[in-house]
């Protein structure tokens, strides 16, 4: 589908200007040169930039003594930069030193981007790829998930054109260098990644990005004209709350009481389980029916009601795990049974290494969100096994002190070799972490969507967004959210989030929160934490502080929270 967009995206552009030329003061016998009627780039015949103007005013913003390549490719983590740049048939041809791979661009302009797109790869395919990497003279704010560097006159952004490419600016010495890069596995292969290279006063640039997200329909949330982002809503501060119908009363009396005037309700109020969310009847007694009069009794009041959710998760109580576990779920490790087991067996033994799996004692990683317990499990055919342990020590190939059946699965003879799947586990609410190149993310965000839609919530919170499959973070991050954002009706609504990534810079309209002090103690030390690394109050603070801050360097209002208010107990 994006190849397809892609085609009607740049069938809509004006025609490439692609060109080997001399310009005076910019260009050399060789370089290639593309402008439109803000920007002229200028790339030379060794790969790298020469010259980045803005024709407006002739200032050039390529970092002087800088000889930064264009792009690079990337296997087993040796990276080979660009060495050599030609034209071939109206189409851009890069080629790198010490290897045979090349890299075939369409270059396209349109009034208000130049447009680069990778067409084809010739010989060796990348694990990985850097499709642009351009370097802009301008360091006074420099923003990570914007890809953009910028100051009160001028500003110069890198912008991904679909999910499967991924963008991140970083602070070099004199220079900010803007760079957008994918992969080829999981999900799409990088034939088809796109960039647009974007410049212009501060003003004008965010018009030409909301310009270019509509042009390459990216996830995003306006009202037709102007983005969330820009809109008094923004602004707004908000109760997080837990709460069920019977208590709306006393929420709007706490609004009235503080004068705020927007509410987000917890998943766990109005949620029981994660995937198919099925209502908590416990607080909503009529189900969805009590959801939506609770959300239409606040907003008769003038109130806006968020709804904090989970997006790539599923609860391991929910029925896509009970009492038969879909087979839909990120597997991110796996090992085959070594001998046949009964359905009583406590010890199995696998013919594959167990060293790297949770409660091994010589796993290299240590924390484990939510407790080591809740990720010591095993999936053999359609049973869920949990273990208490991995053994002997130096063969590390057996579990040990198995609870078969788990979570309401039945109890089953399973023949040697077959394959045990360990599902990715998200700890926070002990639930299985979705395989976003299956269907079972397209079914959960409909259900989602449904909820959100008939109850007319104004703004959503995916918490947990880092529960994704790690081998493509940043775009399973973003994918989840834009998936369901589509799926939304509200427009526009408020897009929050756990993670904001370049992907969804367009939709999100604030960003910043850090979960509260006690919750992220507590989690660090059931990880498993050492003392020694426990945050501290200050340190927490400062963290906060400064992901607040960091926002801002990509033109999003920042959030200061969240502040946790709990009457006394236990740990409060």
């Amino acid at each position: 589908m994006a190849s397809d967009r892609f085609g009607e995206t740049f069938g809509r552009l004006a025609a490439c200007f692609l060109a080997v030329a001399s310009v005076a003061g910019l260009a050399h016998a060789g370089d290639m040169v593309w402008e439109n009627r803000h920007l002229r780039l200028v790339l030379k015949a060794d790969g790298t930039w020469r010259s980045i103007v803005d024709k407006h005013t002739g200032r050039e913003y390529a970092p002087t003594g800088r000889s930064v390549p264009m792009a690079s490719v990337q296997w087993d983590g040796v990276v080979h930069s660009a060495s050599r740049a030609n034209e071939e048939g109206g189409r851009l041809v890069l080629g790198f030193a010490s290897c045979e791979t090349r890299l075939v661009y369409q270059v396209e302009t349109a009034e208000d981007w130049i447009a680069f797109r990778l067409g084809e790869v010739i010989g060796p395919r990348p694990e990985r790829l850097t499709l642009i990497c351009l370097p802009a003279a301008i360091t006074e704010h420099v923003g990570p998930r914007l890809n953009g560097a910028w100051s009160e006159q001028y500003g110069i952004c890198v912008r991904a054109m679909n999910l499967q490419t991924q963008g991140r600016a970083a602070r070099r010495a004199g220079y900010a260098e803007l760079a957008c890069t994918t992969q080829d596995a999981p999900g799409p292969r990088v034939e088809g990644a796109a960039a647009a290279v974007l410049g212009g006063p501060p003003p004008l640039l965010r018009q030409r990005l909301q310009q270019l997200a509509v042009a390459c329909d990216l996830p995003r949330n306006d009202d037709g004209r102007t983005p969330a982002k820009d809109l008094p809503l923004a602004r707004g501060s908000y109760w997080f709350l837990h709460f069920g119908e019977r208590d709306v009363e006393k929420v709007i009396e706490y609004c009235r009481r503080t004068g705020f005037r927007q509410v987000m309700l917890s998943s766990g109020a109005w949620c029981r389980t994660v995937g198919h969310f099925t209502i908590n009847t416990a607080l909503y007694p009529d189900g969805i029916e009590s959801l939506r009069r609770t959300v239409a009794r606040l907003h008769a009041e003038g109130i806006l009601v968020g709804m904090h959710t989970f997006a790539s998760k599923v609860s391991k109580t929910d029925p896509y795990v009970t009492p038969v576990p879909d087979r839909r779920f990120w597997v991110d490790m796996s090992a085959r049974l070594a001998q046949a087991v009964g359905p009583t067996e406590r010890t199995l033994h696998m013919a594959d290494d167990l060293s790297q799996w949770p409660g091994s004692p010589v796993a290299q990683q240590k924390l484990w969100e939510g407790g080591v317990l809740k990720h010591q499990e095993i999936v053999l055919d359609d049973e869920i096994i949990r273990y208490e342990a991995i053994g002997p020590p130096g063969q590390w190939n057996t579990l040990l002190g198995c609870q078969r059946g788990a979570y309401g699965t039945r109890r089953a003879a399973h023949a040697a070799g077959t394959l045990g799947r360990h599902y990715g586990v998200d700890g926070c609410i002990n639930g299985y972490i979705i395989d976003q190149e299956t269907t079972l993310l397209d079914e959960t965000t409909s259900r989602l969507a449904e909820v959100f839609n008939t109850c007319d919530f104004d703004m959503v919170y995916f918490d947990g967004g880092e529960d994704v499959d790690r081998r493509r973070f940043d775009y399973y991050v973003s994918k989840c959210q834009a998936l369901a954002m589509r799926k939304f009706r509200k427009r526009p609504l408020i897009h929050m989030g756990t993670i904001m990534t370049h992907n969804t810079w367009h939709s999100f309209t604030r960003s910043g929160t850090v979960d509260t002090y006690l919750n992220t103690l507590y989690g660090h030390i059931v990880a498993g934490g050492k003392v020694e690394s426990w945050p501290t109050v200050r340190s927490h603070i400062d963290r906060s502080v400064a992901y607040m801050l960091s926002v801002g360097e990509d033109m999003v209002p920042g959030e200061l929270g969240w502040f946790g208010i709990w009457p006394s107990g236990k740990n409060t």
